[in-house]
């Protein structure tokens, strides 16, 4: 799967969690590869989003750690991360967790 210049390899029992931070700037991202099951992604707006996307990124990594998810239902051993700003900037990844 791959995000703009990111890509993410993912394979048997790896997720991604992408997380795009939204507000008055609007960026557009190019998104391709998305795999039912292994992957989610979400716009997340608020009005103080550096303050709170990460308790949104942390409940995301921990839903696809447990079933469904991932080859064979039972969740992703390992799941990429990458929490993109409105102006593409990154506030947190590529990793894995």
């Amino acid at each position: 799967m791959s995000v703009g210049s990111y890509g993410f390899p993912g394979g048997v029992d790896q997720g991604t969690v992408l997380v795009f931070v939204g507000g008055a700037k609007t960026t557009e991202l190019s998104v391709a590869g998305l795999i039912p099951g292994q992957n989610w992604l979400g716009i997340f707006e608020s009005d103080d989003p550096r303050a709170a996307w990460p308790s949104l990124l942390a409940d995301r990594v921990a839903a696809m750690k447990v079933a469904p998810n991932c080859t064979g239902g039972q969740g992703c051993h390992r799941v990429d991360i990458l929490v993109l700003n409105a102006d593409g900037s990154v506030l947190a990844g590529p990793q894995e967790r």
